[in-house]
């Protein structure tokens, strides 16, 4: 037995390369067996001075650590889809702990999943690590949350523009009641009464979709003549009190700007230039360590120059992930500029910049689907490409066979035909039912299902507008509604049985 299963110490079944120069022991009692080198490049704050020489020992899970460790070495990142939000959390206060900016970048953005079950949670972390964008996107969620709830959660400055903002609109609450017109009319009361009520919660008034609701409120009898006009000169003095309260800022944090990483000139460095001539010094050490697609620098105490094709702002984004800095939003980046990114960090295998993108590139799914398709193919998205199936599912094989690769485009073809089956199959029955009535619904609806996407929509038509339409003509067909939502049912269960899309 040796020594560490002596003291009861079990081995990471990830970390246990034979040539590691340093011993990590997890708080239940795993080892990892790790690379310095690797540690002091891509954690920036991990504790490798000559008392923890060896040995260290640290304060997460091994369930934690198993993931952490994932991202120090250059390979395509582990995805966090399935951590559930405690599991998530632990994991990003490591990242920041250590510095470990690739990790944190990927929890930072499925943070997103979790920003109104777990809103709370998500302030106080941003406030604490200055994420400036969480807080913000907290803050509009928490103008219900009462004080005592969070003043033991935030830090003192946070709290105070926190509460400073939430008063705007407490405020902006009281304030439309008094724009609300006097009249004397009892419609005109029930339906005050029913936005007065929904005031209670400030949060009706901060959300657009909300405000709204807030004033499209169902009365139990239509608005008279009378009253239509004030109640659109009430949603308008509202609506314009509320553009004059300060948007929320910063909320007492100011994230660190993302940048290029201080040059250490004890070390060797690199010039590269970008197509325009703009350029880039960087040290040999992070280049060879967080790229793979640069050649190696010989002799590190010469400056070496590399002339390379993208544009400065490209090579601008691409070098902010080359070092333990936080790494650079994408969150405002259009298509065009995360598409030259992508590009670059897999030719020069850049994998933070490469998980990065990943992540940006999902929310294009609904603006530029062929354009992600193609992107997608050319690096093996398997993720993305399933992600997009569902919405291109209209898209003919003749062009489909252009984008996709042969393992790609089989399977693809074959989920493609069971849709184009589903919607053989529902115009049959559809049109099983002969009456001359019925024949007016089944125009309407084959109209409309005219390509298989027309199955996924929620608004099939309704039978109800049709019966009503022609319920006044003598000879319609008492059994026509009866076989409309026998179909719609059948309607489901065919979808339902067509098996997703997977690779």
């Amino acid at each position: 037995m040796n020594h560490e299963a002596s003291l009861g110490v079990a081995k990471s079944k990830f970390f246990q390369a034979t040539d590691a120069d340093i011993i990590i022991r997890s708080t239940d009692n795993f080892s990892y067996r790790l690379h310095r080198r690797n540690l002091e490049l891509a954690a920036g704050a991990f504790p490798l001075d000559q008392e923890h020489l060896g040995h260290s020992e640290l304060p997460e899970s091994s369930a934690t650590l198993d993931i952490l460790f994932k991202f120090i070495y250059p390979q395509r990142y582990v995805t966090l889809d399935d951590l559930d939000f405690g599991a998530l959390l632990l994991l990003a206060e490591a990242a920041e702990r250590y510095q470990i900016r690739s990790t944190a970048y990927g929890c930072q953005v499925q943070f997103r999943r979790f920003i109104h079950s777990n809103t709370k949670d998500l302030m106080a972390f941003g406030a604490k690590h200055n994420y400036s964008s969480l807080v913000l996107q907290s803050a509009p969620l928490l103008v219900n949350t009462p004080l005592p709830e969070l003043v033991q959660l935030l830090q003192p400055s946070v709290y105070i523009e926190w509460t400073l903002y939430r008063e705007n609109w407490v405020e902006a609450c009281k304030q439309t009641a008094r724009l609300m017109p006097v009249h004397g009319c009892p419609v005109w009361g029930f339906y005050c009464l029913r936005i007065l009520r929904q005031l209670e919660q400030p949060s009706h008034l901060v959300s657009l979709s909300h405000f709204e609701a807030l004033f499209d409120v169902t009365n139990p009898e239509p608005l008279n003549g009378c009253c239509d006009p004030l109640a659109q000169q009430w949603k308008t003095d509202v609506r314009e009190m509320v553009s004059t309260i300060p948007k929320v800022s910063s909320i007492g944090v100011e994230e660190s700007s993302a940048g290029l990483q201080s040059l250490d000139t004890d070390a060797g460095l690199v010039e590269l230039h970008s197509s325009e001539g703009y350029m880039f010094v960087l040290q040999a050490k992070h280049l060879e360590f967080f790229t793979e697609g640069f050649p190696p620098v010989e002799t590190p105490t010469d400056r070496e120059k590399i002339y390379l094709s993208e544009s400065t702002a490209t090579l601008q984004l691409l070098f902010q992930f080359i070092s333990t800095e936080r790494y650079p939003s994408l969150e405002n980046s259009e298509f065009e500029a995360v598409e030259a990114l992508t590009e670059a960090a897999e030719k020069y295998v850049v994998y933070p910049a490469i998980y990065a993108c990943q992540f940006r590139l999902r929310e294009f799914m609904s603006t530029n689907p062929r354009e992600l398709l193609s992107l997608a193919a050319k690096h093996s998205y398997s993720g993305i490409i399933v992600q997009l199936a569902p919405l291109l599912i209209d898209m003919p094989l003749s062009e489909v066979v252009e984008l996709l690769p042969l393992h790609y485009y089989a399977p693809w073809s074959v989920y493609r035909e069971k849709w184009l089956d589903a919607l053989r199959v529902v115009t049959e029955k559809l049109m099983d039912h002969d009456c001359e009535w019925f024949s007016w619904l089944v125009v309407d609806i084959l109209r409309k299902l005219n390509k298989p996407s027309a199955l996924r929509t929620q608004d099939l038509p309704q039978m109800t507008g049709w019966s009503r339409k022609r319920s006044t003509r003598s000879g319609s067909c008492r059994s026509c509604l009866v076989h409309y939502n026998i179909w719609r049912l059948e309607v489901r269960i065919i979808l339902k049985a067509i098996p997703e899309f997977v690779i």
